[in-house]
């Protein structure tokens, strides 16, 4: 293990607590149409959270398969889990809690256990298409705008089509956050003199 990097725990704690308050604020005194919670969740709370974890992802040059067979173990599997315990234990239906965009609260951790997969074969693409250092860059941020508008349109016709409560596609707006953590760990941004191990390792 590298050695912990005090200002990402720190983002990390940050956001927590920030989650923490907006679920109390949620179910005491505010609701989802307040301004104020809006602006917790939407604008601060989820693009830290995604920001940080796109911090921490580090996709291999080779061992593609293994890599998303590890994370799919790590967030997809536990997530699954226990959202079919939260389910049972509130005598709701699990097929329902599938097809539903925040799977009984566990939407987070579906997110981006797909946010992971999907950046891992864009930077797949990437490679293959044989672009430069910026090319990717510009490649990554031009996809990700794309997928945040799909994701807006998703929004409004969620009701209409299962799949895109199935598959949570309206989380994807904030893919974007994650892709520019990912871009502000490559560029060295987070920290002069730390390796990739270190910082990949430090929030672990």
């Amino acid at each position: 293990m590298g050695k912990r990097i005090g200002f990402i725990d720190a983002m990390r704690g940050l956001a927590m607590l920030l989650v923490v308050i907006g679920h109390v604020l949620y179910f005491s005194v505010c609701h989802l149409d307040n301004a104020i919670m809006r602006i917790l969740s939407d604008e601060v709370e989820v693009p830290l959270f995604f920001m940080v974890s796109g911090f921490l992802v580090n996709i291999p040059k080779s061992g593609f398969w293994k890599f998303l067979g590890k994370k799919a173990f790590l967030l997809f599997v536990p997530a699954a889990v226990f959202m079919a315990l939260y389910v049972w234990m509130e005598g709701s239906n699990y097929i329902s809690a599938w097809i539903d965009s925040y799977k009984g609260g566990y939407w987070f951790t579906f997110s981006l256990f797909q946010f992971v997969a999907v950046y891992a074969v864009l930077k797949l693409v990437s490679q293959a298409m044989k672009l430069s250092r910026i090319s990717e860059k510009v490649f990554l941020v031009a996809v990700s705008v794309v997928i945040l508008y799909a994701s807006v349109w998703c929004l409004r016709e969620e009701h209409n089509y299962a799949v895109i409560p199935l598959l949570g596609l309206v989380h994807f707006k904030s893919f974007i956050y994650f892709v520019v953590g990912t871009q502000i760990a490559e560029c060295g941004l987070l920290g002069r003199g730390l390796s990739s191990k270190e910082v990949t390792n430090g929030g672990a």
